[in-house]
């Protein structure tokens, strides 16, 4: 079949409101030039380079490498090897990249590598390794560079465990469960 279609807003395979380009599996994609995409994009195949302004949606089997992602609302639920992302909700896996904005780790999501500003660990997310300055974990941190504020917050009978890491500079560990008093622990 085609490398990519348009594929409308009513179509399954599209969550977004208006027409969508879909880029599919098996395929490996390079784009250049800024404008060279002007619809959302959904991804079952390897890009390994180009700049979006456009929200990017990596599905299972997609693979990201050394692209720009400038959307605000990209989704991965493939992998991320590599790139400058503004802001990421995963659901699949992170092993490297650059990310601006806030990177949420949903649940059973890993992260494996990457420089982030700011991450949110969310119930049973795993982080193996990460270099950020603000994590707000609700699930397992096994390891990574911290160097600002981290909070480590559970619910009651789902707790948040750090289990590995560095953590400097002026950072505070915050550590506790949800609704509960905090307990500040203040040299990590």
């Amino acid at each position: 079949g085609e490398c990519w279609e348009i594929i409308p807003g009513r179509d399954e395979r599209n969550p977004f409101n208006g027409n969508a380009l879909l880029l599919n599996g098996g395929h490996t994609f390079s784009f250049t030039g800024q404008a060279s995409v002007s619809e959302p994009i959904v991804n079952y195949g390897t890009v390994i380079s180009g700049t979006f302004t456009m929200a990017f949606l990596n599905e299972t089997s997609g693979r990201l490498e050394n692209v720009m992602l400038n959307g605000t609302d990209n989704k991965n639920y493939g992998t991320i090897n590599s790139g400058r992302f503004y802001n990421v909700a995963n659901y699949g896996t992170i092993n490297g990249g650059y990310f601006r904005e806030t990177t949420t780790n949903y649940a059973l999501a890993v992260i494996n590598g990457g420089e982030f500003v700011r991450i949110i660990n969310q119930y049973r997310g795993t982080i193996n390794y990460a270099k950020t300055s603000e994590l707000y974990n609700y699930g397992n941190v096994n390891g990574g560079e911290y160097d600002g504020m981290v909070r480590n917050k559970g619910k009651k009978n789902e707790p948040a465990y750090i289990n590995g890491g560095t953590f400097t500079g002026e950072s505070a560990l915050v550590n506790g469960v949800l609704d509960e008093q905090d307990t500040w622990n203040n040299s990590y």
